[in-house]
């Protein structure tokens, strides 16, 4: 390999020093250029200046989340009803609490005080009213009425609520008519507060001295914001009642399904059904039809409490059960059989809840095809001598019945039954003892015999005697 001349060196030296200052002028050009980028890109440039555009590369930081936007949109308008509920929260209502029980009594017809006014979240957004009295001197309370406006209508003249909910109402003895006239729509007025639908929860209605409770339902209103009718149950649903709003009170219809009476709980009608009129002091239901005992019933009644309570129904019964029938009246007294009647009911009382204990019934009473309990009248007979116990089957049993208080009498008693042929009286006193005599008439293959029998002893275990015999 030939050696390197001196000539060789100096060219390579050469070329290695172009290299090198080639590389300072381009270190010395990129510094230029990006103290002009960075001059562009935070200074003012003035007329002196001018420099040629720089594109920075950007910096890397991972992919770019897009939102999407119904996304948006759903929190926007979570921002706005969250912001709308923090502001009807902190809301000063009570600021308005004069003009809201102003607005509410000329609903009302009647002067209206609220104890406390505020928003509550459960069970559903709404304004609530608490304590709520009606009249001067109240005849009417409710716990809590809870109301939904629609709020544009807050602004104007009349106020528009799409739903109130009246909890814990209390009507008292006095104030049934009145509150007949709630919401009574004046024509050619517009009323100062308009109700769309309203619902009922536990009403209480004072009658007399008696309270009907737990009542719930809702109340239909008409377009012009009068109420067209209330419609009410029982927790069991056991009672079913319709109330339309009348000039003297409610017009009233209503249907029960294993309905107790009030004040004589132990007598159930299976179905029954009833219309009438009801005011402050007076309850007339001039139609009942309906099933008791597998009997049918039908009839009127009344109870007028304007002073002393009176009672007072016509009931007429046709083919009930005379054994379930009597178990619910007195259960001491036991026959079989269907059992029909006519009977005019009174009761007059200090109280309704004494009505009970001062019953007067009057009535006819027809027993066909069944069993007197307890009186055996042809072994009485034929031994001529006292007896107890046995039965008697009859194919008719009739008489007069008048009960007083605790006290029976069974008048013009006939009993058919066939061989047998009895009539006359019996008594069953305040002490439970029995009082009475019956003619008989038994026939035989040949002879009859006529007898005359005691009817004596307590109740549960009668005692026949036979005073006197004789054959025909």
């Amino acid at each position: 390999m030939p050696a390197s001349g001196p000539a060789d060196l100096d060219g390579g030296g050469l070329l290695w020093r172009m290299r090198a200052n080639y590389a300072r002028w381009r270190r010395k050009q990129k510094a230029r250029q990006d103290e002009k980028a960075f001059r562009r890109a935070y200074e003012t440039p003035n007329d002196e200046d001018s420099f040629a555009p720089v594109k920075l590369k950007p910096l890397y930081r991972g992919p770019r989340r897009v939102i999407s936007w119904p996304v948006l949109l759903a929190g926007g308008l979570l921002l706005i009803a969250g912001g709308a509920v923090l502001l009807a929260i902190v809301f000063p209502y009570e600021r308005f609490r004069p003009e809201v029980e102003q607005r509410l009594g000329s609903a009302l017809g009647d002067k209206v005080r609220i104890g406390e006014l505020h928003f509550a979240i459960l069970p559903y957004p709404n304004i609530t009213l608490v304590g709520v009295s009606i009249g001067a001197e109240p005849y009417a309370e409710a716990k809590a009425i809870r109301v939904v406006p629609e709020p544009f209508s807050l602004f104007g003249s009349q106020w528009v609520i799409r739903h109130a909910r009246l909890e814990g109402l209390l009507i008292r003895r006095l104030g049934i008519t009145p509150s007949a006239h709630w919401f009574a729509a004046t024509p050619g007025r517009e009323p100062a507060l308009l109700l769309r639908h309203g619902q009922i929860e536990r009403l209480s209605v004072e009658i007399a001295d008696a309270r009907l409770d737990g009542l719930s339902g809702e109340v239909k209103m008409r377009a012009d914001g009068g109420v067209e009718q209330i419609q009410l149950s029982n927790a069991s649903h056991s009672l079913n009642l319709e109330a339309t709003p009348a000039a003297a009170g409610y017009r009233l219809s209503l249907i029960g399904n294993g309905l107790n009476l009030p004040f004589r709980a132990d007598l159930t009608f299976e179905y029954l059904e009833a219309e009438g009129n009801m005011s402050s002091g007076l309850l007339r239901l001039r139609k009942i039809a309906g099933r008791i005992y597998g009997g049918l019933i039908e009839g009127t009644a009344q109870l007028d409490w304007s002073a002393t309570p009176i009672f007072q129904g016509d009931i007429g019964l046709i083919g009930a059960s005379a054994a379930r029938l009597l178990a619910a009246l007195d259960p001491d007294v036991s026959m079989e059989g269907n059992i029909s009647g006519i009977f005019h009911i009174e009761s007059r009382a200090n109280d309704v809840a004494q009505l009970d204990d001062r019953l007067l019934i009057k009535g006819e009473f027809r027993a066909e095809r069944g069993v007197l309990n307890r009186f055996d009248f042809i072994e009485a007979v034929r031994s001529s001598r006292q007896t107890r116990g046995g039965n008697t089957r009859f194919e008719t049993f009739s008489g007069d019945l008048l009960f007083d208080k605790s006290a029976w009498h069974f008048g013009r008693l006939k009993l058919d039954s066939g061989l047998l042929q009895a009539a006359g009286n019996l008594d069953i006193g305040a002490g439970r003892q029995l009082r009475g005599m019956m003619e008989l008439d038994l026939k035989g293959s040949a002879t009859r015999l006529h007898s005359l029998v005691m009817i004596s002893g307590p109740v549960e275990a009668p005692l026949l005697s036979v005073t006197q015999s004789t054959r025909r």
